[in-house]
């Protein structure tokens, strides 16, 4: 009833499609080369759609509210919040924070700004800094699998036991001997 696509069918119809693509690309570049001269030559027939454009603040024209070392008790307030499985208070708190004011708290962290940084960037960076210190406050230091209690006595000398003097034999010394 249904068979399976012939090889051949599969392949030209592919190359239909490439063929269509190119089609419209040449397409597109000339509708492209048209606008732009009638912009040129028509600028109030074509208004800029700025809905499109993200409201953008310059971290030039604002300045922090905030100086360093606020931002780094800041940060650990947050740390704080969040170890204590506060995480909607501290999304809340960094939220309220003006632009400024985070980017700079962020670049106190050390995490990178970026060109042109925007809220959900900073914020998104900031929320890592603060999982980092979380997970990290939370790490014990637990013996490797492969270590055995013995393995991890020192002796007497402070050496290890494998570089214990080889010149002793079954914890004699040369006087022993």
């Amino acid at each position: 009833m249904n068979e399976p696509p012939k090889r051949e069918d599969v392949e030209a119809l592919a190359g239909e499609m490439r063929d269509l693509k190119e089609v419209l690309r040449e397409v597109s570049g000339k509708l492209g080369r048209i606008e732009k001269r009638l912009r040129a030559f028509f600028p109030d027939s074509f208004p800029e759609n700025k809905a499109r454009r993200e409201p953008s603040s310059n971290l030039r024209e604002n300045a922090p509210t905030i100086t360093p070392q606020q931002a780094l008790d800041l940060y650990t307030e947050l740390v704080t919040l969040a170890r204590s499985g506060q995480e909607q208070e501290v999304a809340s708190r960094a939220g309220k924070l003006d632009i400024a004011d985070l980017a700079l708290l962020v670049r106190e962290l050390g995490a990178p700004l970026g060109k042109k940084p925007t809220r959900s960037g900073l914020t998104k960076s900031l929320m890592s800094r603060l999982k980092e210190s979380v997970l990290l406050s939370r790490h014990t230091n637990r013996p490797s699998p492969n270590s055995s209690p013995a393995q991890n006595d020192k002796v007497s000398d402070g050496a290890e036991p494998d570089q214990a003097d080889p010149r002793t034999k079954g914890g004699e010394s040369e006087e022993d001997l």
